[in-house]
């Protein structure tokens, strides 16, 4: 009995470690996210004329807002300075209004500046000597310059 009782627990406890290192397995991206982030790239890279360098962090931005917008963010620190840029496909504003450029950690929000009409599109250029690697969201708001009502977040996505 006692040599049975052994074995069970040996089993209960592999179980459990079974279960508990299944839960605590990062999130992988699937073939299917790979190949949607580098079709979006591409579009966005043919849309500005640009190309956007392989070793950067990149996130996909996704409308939210429910029209057709969509942008990919870059991010890298290197040597004491951190980059962040945002190319974005956005619908013309009307005077008075902006797209803000956010990135969020928790609750804390790093404003990363005013986005600027660029050929085909918006896009924001962000330098800082502070490490803001930590904040993995990014979000894209629509801002009205003298109007005290809340933002629209346009596009959103996260490293």
């Amino acid at each position: 009995m006692r040599r049975k009782d052994i074995v069970i627990g040996f089993i209960v406890l592999l179980v459990l470690a079974l279960v508990f290192s299944f839960l605590r397995r990062p999130e992988e991206l699937t073939i299917t996210d790979l190949e949607r982030l580098q079709e979006k790239e591409t579009q966005i890279e043919d849309r500005f004329k640009i190309d956007i360098p392989d070793d950067l962090e990149k996130a996909t931005l996704e409308d939210v807002s429910g029209g057709i917008s969509e942008g990919i963010a870059t991010r890298e620190y290197e040597n004491g300075k951190f980059i962040h840029t945002v190319l974005a496909a956005l619908p013309d504003l009307g005077v008075g209004e902006f797209y803000q450029s956010w990135l969020i950690k928790d609750d804390q929000y790093i404003s990363t500046g005013k986005m600027k009409m660029a050929k085909g599109g918006y896009i924001l250029g962000f330098e800082s000597s502070i490490d803001y690697s930590a904040y993995n969201k990014v979000l894209i708001t629509q801002e009205k310059t003298f109007d005290s009502t809340p933002e629209i977040t346009v596009l959103e996505g996260a490293f």
